[in-house]
Parts: C-alpha cells; structure tokens; sequence
C-alpha cells in the first residue's frame, strides 16, 4: 500500500497551493489509508456518516422517531409505514471537494412498506505521485485517481398491534481507492411505537423510536497484500417526538451513541407557519443546523445549513443541503400487489322488480248527467 501514502504525502503538499482544505481531504485519505493497514479496524465507510438528506440535517440529525420521509431508509427503517402513497426522494449536497447524493423510493402494501435506497460519495482529480528513489523525493506521474463509498439498502417494514412499527434493511458497502476496492454487507433494525399520551394534557401522542444502525456491520475486506479488513461502526439511536400547538410545531430528541466515539446528544424543531412552509432548528454534536420545507399535493423541497463548530470554523466551510421529494400513486402492477389506500366504495344501486302489467279494462265515458261542472277547475286557475 506503498501508493497510499504516497498520495497522503502528495495531499499535503498540495496544501501549500490549495490551502488548509486539501490536508481535511487527504485527512479523509489518512483514514482510510489507517483502515488498510488495521486489521478489525471499526472505522470504514465514513461517507455513511453524513449521506442523508436536508430535512434530517435540518432538525440536527434528531429523526429517530420522526423518520416519516425518505430519510427513513437511513435513520429508522420503521418510519417507511408512514407512506401511504409511493414516494421518491434525491439528495445532493458537496462537502471537502467530495459530492454526495442520495436516492430513495419506498412502496407501500397491504402487507408491509418496502423501499429502495442507494448513497454515495465521490471524490476525484487526486493527482498520483511515486518515490524518486535517487532524489528521495515525490514526483507526480501525470496520472489521477479518485476516491468512491456507495451503499445499497433493501428494506421493509410492517405495522403490528397498531402502534408499534417495525422495519430493517439489509445492505450492501462498498469503497474503492485507486485500483483497489473493498466490500461488505450487512444488516439495520429500527422500532417506532406510538404512545397514546393523552395524559400529558400538552400532546396527544408521542412517538419512542430505536434505531440500530449496523447491527450486524459490514465487515469490508480489501484486495490488498494482506487483505486488510475493517467493519462499519454500529450506532445506536434512541428518540422520542411529539406535536404541540394544534400539531404545527414538532419537537425531537435524539441520543445516539457510536461505537468508539461519545454520546451525543442531537435537539430538533421543525415548525409549520403556514400548511405549505416550515422552519427547522436543530443542534447536535456541538453544530448549529437552520432548515426551512416546502410542502406541495405531490411534491415536498427541503434546505439546510450545517455550521461547522467554532473551532473548525477557520477550515471547513457550511454544509449546503437540498432534498427534493415526489409523491405519487402506485402504477397498475403496485396496486395488483396490494397498494395501501382506502379500498373504493362501489355505489350499491338496488334492483327493484316491476311489478306485473295489470289487465286494463275499457271503462264507458260518463253520462253528461253525472258530471259535477262546478267541481272542475278553470283555466285561468293556472
């Protein structure tokens, strides 16, 4: 892995041309050159960190027990029961020179909800560069490589007893550096259960959310000298949700606890002023996230900023989210599967038998004599 390092050491003599955000990207690059040479290491796929979308980000990644969007897929595969109509949702956003994107759809059924996931993170142009053995010194060759993380998440979730909504997914993790490559699959697990609350005499309902995130980790095994191997970190969330002031505003705590990081501790508003525009808030990890939502019949856009902390303020720069949603029905081969609506009522017109022809009998005109004339109308009496 003699290249890796190489390019470590190209980076950061690129900072000196391109400033301090070329040493975070080959910091990105240190990690996983660190991921290569640590046999069991828990720090592969970092882009899964951050690959989700704008609504989340605005909230401050509190959603455990919120999840009612594409985002589910990521934060709580519980939250795909929410749907009632098909729903797409792409998510692009660039951070460190590294594009991100995001793509869901989720299908609901009779029999369950199912979805489709696929993220990913894309960084190229680093210049290659080898050892002059005479020299001691570093030379670009020319060429470029660049760095890519995907993931694939197939999921489904079901609803039981009412409140209780379960869901999970099964995925698949890749990297590629260079000309070298690693992958893995492995397994999340999220719970939603809907409190009846009425007890508070504040909400009518809260909402619990736990959200196992690599419960079984993908365990990534490179095609390098030693095959060298590192999982996916598990992340636990735990959340909790309720609506106040005739539900337009939604409050959201989230602790999640990574492994070998600390607790962290993620608050999140989201308020609606008016039925088709909403404000988010949110703070986690010592970062400051504002949001705002547009909501449409079909159609939902989200932004978000995300504020680095202070003391990164100097080297990273704000993180531009946007997620653009579409909600529409299930064509003819979903609703053959069980499309989750409201079956159609068939106007039921009843069948009245007419009654049988009577036998007309021929009756005599009346006997001028036996005609009441002062009983019959008048014409102008109309």
């Amino acid at each position: 892995m003699t290249y890796i390092y190489k390019t470590i050491s190209n980076s950061l003599n690129s900072t000196l041309k391109c400033g301090v955000k070329a040493l975070l990207v080959a910091a990105l690059l240190l990690s996983i050159s660190t991921t290569l040479h640590a046999q069991g290491a828990a720090n592969a796929a970092p882009f899964l960190d951050i690959s989700y979308g704008a609504r989340a980000a605005g909230m401050g990644q509190a959603f455990t027990s919120v999840a009612n969007d594409g985002d589910a897929i990521y934060f709580n595969p519980a939250g795909m029961e929410y749907q009632e109509k098909n729903l797409v949702q792409f998510m692009n956003f660039q951070f460190l020179e590294t594009n991100y994107m995001g793509l869901q759809y989720i299908v609901p059924a009779s029999w369950g909800t199912f979805g489709l996931g696929y993220s990913s993170a894309e960084l190229g142009g680093i210049e290659e560069s080898t050892l002059n053995e005479d020299s001691g010194r570093l030379e670009l060759t020319g060429d470029s490589f660049g760095y890519a993380g995907r993931a694939i998440y197939l999921s489904a979730s079901s609803t039981f007893f009412d409140r209780l909504m379960v869901g999970g997914n099964f995925k698949i993790v890749s990297e590629t550096l260079h000309s070298n490559s690693a992958s893995g699959f492995g397994l999340d697990l999220g719970l939603i259960y809907k409190m009846g609350a009425s007890w508070t005499g504040i909400t009518d309902e809260i909402d619990l959310g736990l959200a196992l995130r690599n419960i079984m980790p993908p365990s990534l095994k490179w095609d390098t000298e030693g095959s060298a191997e590192a999982t996916v970190p598990t992340v636990m969330a735990l959340g909790i949700s309720s609506k106040f002031l005739d539900e337009r505003l939604l409050a959201s705590l989230d602790i999640q606890n990574k492994t070998g990081r600390d607790m962290s501790l993620h608050l999140g508003f989201e308020y609606w002023i008016v039925e088709s525009l909403a404000l988010r808030f949110g703070y986690g990890s010592a970062q400051l996230n504002l949001g705002a939502g547009l909501q449409f019949d079909r159609f939902h856009l989200d932004y978000s900023i995300t504020m680095p902390r202070a003391e990164d303020e100097e080297f990273i720069e704000n993180i531009n989210r946007i997620s653009l949603g579409f909600n529409f029905d299930p064509p003819n081969w979903s609703a053959a599967l069980g499309k989750k609506r409201r079956p159609a009522t068939k106007k039921v017109v009843p069948i009245i038998e007419p009654e049988p022809a009577q036998e007309v009998v021929p009756q005599a005109p009346p006997e001028p004599d036996s005609v009441d004339w002062e009983r019959l109308p008048l014409y102008e009496d109309y």
